[in-house]
């Protein structure tokens, strides 16, 4: 507070007390600044190293199951990884999303509509099913009268599109879980994926419509810490512009993924760190590389340069889109070759995966390691997804089976929301890793 200038100035200082000073009129604007300036340089100082993207949400592979499946986008610095045998080490989140000559638009436009239930072999159970999901007296009519279907493994309905398009977000959520334990229902099965969070935010920079926003919005629904979109085929039949179904499929497409790497300086222990990254023969590679950069401090040794050649050159890319290739190299081929140059195909067979599996590998209960392998597993012991560990919780994966799917980096919580569609819950699936016996 100011009071008159001519006579007494007093100047509230903080909530203890103010000081008082008494001063002639000419006097009052030097003493003002001397006074106020101080502390505006000292506020910007103290904002300016603030920095403005904790790090308290590291990722810690023993609280896999509390952690967030999607961690912040971080600074320019990097968020740290909880500190280990990997070294000191830091990440950033960044958005890759498909080539356009990948996206076949129309394609997805006329994609089958119905939805199948399997193991259901009667209207009636179907109807019974979805009445149980929360569905309101209008739907469940529109429903009785759509088009059914019998098939000799279950039935086929085809929903009206106003009808899919009116359903609650837990209604969607709980009817699109127990499409996707069919794989004659892909969207569902294998739907669009992004961090949970604001719709507009999300896709605030991909140059979508209000319309298609709002659109998007209203198909999305929560898995775990993930939104799920499986009605990409609806969405596009609802828009008309060709450019606007083109960046709508661009922006669903998104792959979140992480930038990372190592810090060697002269206070690194290179001996300790190649004990941990040189695996299957890539010591005499990565020593040399190591002694230098421990020599000659500088930015953090991004992970493409430590990880296998081959694995390396795929990270953040897309496959060439032939069909062999894409039957190819899926997760599991790319889990089981991280190592192998050149891959051996054999891993896109099954049942040769799981003989190598019980010949060449054990399994670890303690803390996973660099190169062992990381499976999602269903009750039953089947390999829902694989990977391959890296540090901390961050695992090497191909995000999926198609040439649309990219090789990325992304945590095991992230991993183990976005491949459970199958299951009714996330919680469903075990995470079990593997240690080859040899390297």
């Amino acid at each position: 507070m100011v009071n008159d200038p001519k006579k007494k100035v007093s100047i509230t200082h903080d909530k203890w007390g103010r000081i008082e000073v008494e001063f002639p009129h000419k006097g009052y604007l030097l003493l003002l600044i001397a006074l106020i300036v101080p502390y505006l340089l000292l506020t910007g100082f103290i904002l300016g190293r603030i920095d403005w993207h904790p790090s308290s949400n590291t990722l810690n592979p023993v609280a896999a199951t509390n952690t967030p499946a999607v961690a912040p986008t971080g600074s320019a610095r990097g968020i740290p990884l909880t500190p280990g045998p990997w070294g000191n080490m830091s990440y950033r989140r960044i958005f890759i999303q498909s080539p356009e000559e990948y996206l076949d638009v129309s394609t997805y436009q006329n994609s089958d509509p119905r939805w199948f239930f399997n193991s259901e072999t009667s209207r009636g159970n179907v109807l019974t099913l979805l009445n149980q999901t929360g569905l309101t007296s209008s739907q469940r009519h529109q429903l009785e009268n759509a088009p059914w279907e019998q098939a000799a493994n279950g039935t086929y309905v085809a929903p009206p599109a106003d009808l899919v398009l009116s359903l609650s977000l837990p209604v969607r959520q709980r009817i699109y879980s127990r499409l996707a334990q069919s794989p004659e229902n892909p969207w569902q099965l294998y739907p669009c994926f992004f961090p949970a969070g604001n719709v507009e935010d999300l896709f605030a920079k991909d140059g979508l419509s209000a319309q298609t926003l709002a659109l998007l919005k209203q198909l999305t629904y929560t898995h775990g810490h993930l939104l799920f979109f499986a009605d990409l085929p609806l969405a596009l039949r609802q828009l008309n512009d060709p450019a606007e179904k083109m960046r709508l499929a661009k922006a669903v497409s998104r792959r979140s993924t992480l930038l990372t790497g190592v810090r060697i300086d002269p206070d690194s222990n290179v001996d300790a760190l190649l004990a941990y990254w040189a695996r299957a023969g890539q010591n005499k590679d990565l020593r040399p590389l190591f002694e230098g950069l421990s020599k000659t401090p500088g930015g953090p040794l991004p992970l493409m340069a430590i990880i296998p050649v081959r694995a390396g050159s795929r990270l953040f890319t897309f496959p060439s889109p032939s069909i062999t290739a894409a039957e190819r190299e899926n997760p599991a081929w790319s889990a089981f070759n991280f190592f192998r140059d050149p891959p051996d195909d054999r891993y896109s067979d099954p049942l040769f995966m799981k003989q190598k599996l019980d010949n060449d590998y054990y399994p670890v209960f303690s803390d996973p390691s660099y190169g062992d392998l990381v499976f999602l597993m269903d009750s039953a012991g089947g390999i829902v997804y694989s990977s391959v560990f890296i540090a901390d919780n961050i695992v090497y994966t191909k995000c999926g089976g198609r040439f649309v799917a990219p090789w990325i980096l992304m945590t095991i919580p992230e991993m183990q929301d976005a491949f459970s569609a199958m299951t009714l819950s996330p919680d469903q699936l075990k995470i079990m890793y593997y240690r080859n016996k040899y390297y």
